[in-house]
């Protein structure tokens, strides 16, 4: 084999390695429908867990159960509990709420639980307990459209 053979066989590989590498990185975006709308209603559930023997999660399902009665069946849900308690809990809240648009000192002062349903924030014992119903209902509609 000649020097030019040697480079043409050379460029020949090359062009067709990088060919293979762009149909690989079109290709791993195909059958991907990132504007489908959710099939599950996503609670984000914020709350201080420093008590061992406080059962505040369960307190909260406790609570929920009996918000959605006749109704928790319309629409799929579930929970996504996060202990705020600790520094990766604080730093995982800080994350998530500032992709929320909620800046840091407004989140120091928003107490807790926070719950988060469809990018709307209910922050406190009362407001929580307050929303919920009408938040999954809403969230539930708005996954119909």
């Amino acid at each position: 084999m000649s020097r030019a053979d040697k480079r043409r066989y050379k460029a020949r590989r090359t062009l067709i390695w990088l060919l293979m590498a762009c149909l690989a990185f079109c290709l791993s975006g195909c059958g991907r429908n990132t504007q489908s709308a959710p099939d599950t209603i996503e609670m984000y559930y914020f709350y201080d867990g420093f008590c061992e023997s406080c059962d505040k999660l369960g307190e909260f399902y406790n609570e929920l159960s009996e918000e959605l009665q006749g109704v928790q069946d319309q629409y799929p849900y579930k929970v996504i509990p996060c202990n705020v308690f600790g520094t990766d809990g604080t730093k995982t809240e800080a994350e998530f709420f500032k992709k929320l648009g909620v800046d840091a000192d407004a989140l120091k002062l928003m107490p807790v639980p926070i719950l988060v349903i469809n990018g709307n924030i209910y922050h406190g014992d009362d407001q929580v307990r307050q929303n919920l119903r009408e938040a999954y209902l809403a969230a539930g509609k708005a996954m119909e459209k």
